[in-house]
């Protein structure tokens, strides 16, 4: 599956970056920060509804060292 944002890497960064290759680097990066299961203690995330990058954020945690806050907002 060859998407427009896909192409627009390959096109600018070169022929190393199709599909394949971003794919193995978001897994490289979500090995090394740990993706969606973030071990970590004494964070809390903030998002509010009005911020367009809420959706990528984290919204529930099941650390309660590392409460997540969504404010209407």
């Amino acid at each position: 599956m060859d998407d427009f944002f896909t192409r627009l890497c390959r096109d600018t960064f070169g022929e190393k970056f199709n599909e394949a290759f971003i794919s193995q680097q978001i897994g490289r990066t979500n090995m090394d920060y740990g993706a969606l299961d973030i071990n970590a203690s004494n964070i809390v995330y903030v998002h509010g509804t009005y911020d367009p990058w809420h959706v990528i954020g984290l919204t529930e945690t099941t650390n309660p060292e590392s409460p997540v806050i969504l404010i209407n907002g």
